[in-house]
């Protein structure tokens, strides 16, 4: 009989996941958000899917794809902000800080 864990892992959802982020065979989508990455020029509207081991967004800004990968190992504070939005979150990683906003309910 094969564990729930096995199944999850074979889920389209996590199949497309770990294709598009090239993540390990075992990666599962723990959570999802509808969101805003935040940038100088403008905002790429997408999803933060939060695996045991990354951060990653996809979205799209310009008509153009975007995404990106953050280990959480090298995460090292995830902060609330009402900047530039309510329901804003401020990432900081070792090389990077992003700004996401959410969209709960939009």
């Amino acid at each position: 009989r094969r564990s729930k864990r096995f199944e999850r892992e074979k889920t389209p959802e996590n199949e497309r996941l770990r294709s598009k982020f090239h993540l390990e065979e075992d990666a599962l989508i723990l959570q999802e958000y509808n969101c805003a990455l935040i940038y100088a020029d403008g905002s790429s509207k997408g999803k933060l899917y939060v695996t045991q081991h990354y951060l990653c967004f996809s979205g799209s800004l310009f008509g153009k794809d975007t995404k990106a990968v953050y280990p959480l190992e090298d995460v090292v504070t995830l902060e609330p902000t009402d900047s530039p939005a309510p329901n804003s979150m401020l990432m900081t990683s070792t090389s990077s800080e992003e700004r996401f906003t959410f969209l709960a309910g939009r």
